[in-house]
């Protein structure tokens, strides 16, 4: 199974508890729309990005490197916090601008908790190609240079 299929699988993985995470808290509070919306969606993003963290680490990119975990783990922060911008920028103009424009279409469209997920969702597929990049070239760099290294060996012509 390839890294991107990896990455994919956790990718999933974590939607799916961030939006579970994210329809208890709406459903608990009853707030689905502005800035207390995008707390609770910055609050399940965060759970979300430490199991993340571990399997992104372990099995997508399978660095078992030793050395530093503490700087890998801050590199890791900093790409999830950017792309957890990124999710919760898109999901708030999703269910704060985006749905009232669909209230005109009928109850299941006018419906909040739909467009609770629908705006995580659109945020996680925001945020993904900043997460795989960051990841695989920034946080996990180690094991992108070995990569590269070892196709360049397996390219370079015989005798040089």
């Amino acid at each position: 199974m390839g890294q991107i299929t990896r990455f994919l699988i956790v990718g999933m993985m974590n939607t799916l508890l961030d939006l579970l995470l994210l329809n208890i808290m709406t459903l608990i509070s009853a707030v689905k729309d502005g800035l207390g919306f995008s707390a609770q969606k910055a609050c399940s993003a965060c759970i979300a990005i430490i199991f993340s963290y571990v399997l992104n680490k372990y099995w997508s990119f399978k660095s078992c490197q030793a050395g530093n975990n503490y700087m890998e783990f801050g590199k890791f922060i900093t790409v999830s916090l950017f792309s957890m911008a990124i999710q919760v920028i898109v999901a708030t103009v999703m269910v704060s601008h985006i749905r009232p424009l669909f209230d005109l279409y009928g109850p299941f469209l006018r419906n909040a908790q739909l467009w609770v997920n629908i705006g995580g969702i659109s945020g996680s597929l925001f945020s993904a190609i900043s997460n795989f990049l960051g990841y695989k070239y920034f946080v996990f760099e180690r094991n992108a240079r070995s990569t590269h290294k070892k196709i360049a060996d397996i390219t370079e012509p015989v005798g040089n």
